[in-house]
């Protein structure tokens, strides 16, 4: 099957799952692209995070980011945890695995990605947060704030958006395979090329931040450039 072939396959067979009554969970994957904004403050510091010496699962191993600048998160509203617990060789405790790729534990709310009325452009907002107080996610986001703060902040920051279903995840991700979800009653078929449409945006604005909360508001690469262009000398 060629690669347009299968594209096309798995394309029809992620939005049929959409229309489903009871379709499987859909999984909300976050990119964060840290490379330009480190690299134009010349600072590497958010590529290295430093986590002290004491590092609780699920992040033990994770003391640089993937690819170089990379972060990537997702947010699962299912306890992970109940399904089992961990590989045998502990890489995986809580952390997603999609097109190879690990993505890591961490309750981030983000709304405002429909389209807005009356023509204008959406400008999602997204909060990191740990007001549940879960231990293992304090540790992480005050890591990730403390490192935030020394390079000044994120603005400009590329965050991608991509949305699957539970049932087309990596199969490293499932009990059958040794993962930590459940597929005793779930008809998996893990499938890469079977996602809904990438979001990219960009952090534009920051909204609040406490000690337990950072809210900003990003905008999309065509209302930045909207921006831009009155400012341009003609």
């Amino acid at each position: 099957m060629s690669i347009n072939t299968s594209q096309q396959a798995a394309t029809k067979k992620i939005f049929t799952e959409r229309s489903k009554l009871n379709p499987t969970n859909l999984i909300a994957l976050y990119e964060f692209d840290l490379r330009e904004i480190a690299q134009s403050k010349n600072d590497l510091t958010l590529y290295n995070l430093n986590y002290g010496s004491t590092i609780p699962n699920p992040y033990v191993g994770l003391s640089n980011i993937d690819d170089n600048g990379i972060l990537r998160f997702h947010n699962l509203d299912i306890n992970l945890e109940s399904y089992s617990s961990q590989l045998l060789n502990g890489q995986l405790i809580g952390q997603l695995m999609w097109k190879g790729k690990r993505y890591l534990p961490f309750p981030i709310m983000v709304e405002g990605y429909e389209t807005a009325t009356k023509g204008t452009l959406p400008k999602p907002k997204i909060t990191f947060s740990n007001q549940n107080n879960i231990s293992q996610y304090d540790y992480f986001f005050r890591t990730i704030k403390n490192s935030i703060k020394s390079i000044g902040d994120i603005i400009g920051l590329k965050v991608t958006r991509r949305r699957t279903f539970l049932k087309y995840l990596d199969a490293i991700n499932f009990k059958s395979s040794g993962g930590i979800i459940n597929d005793d009653n779930l008809l998996i078929d893990p499938d890469s090329l079977a996602e809904l449409p990438v979001d990219v945006f960009y952090i534009d604005r920051k909204l609040r931040e406490s000690k337990s909360v950072i809210e900003y508001e990003m905008s999309s690469a065509l209302d930045l450039e909207n921006i831009k262009l009155p400012l341009r000398t003609m």
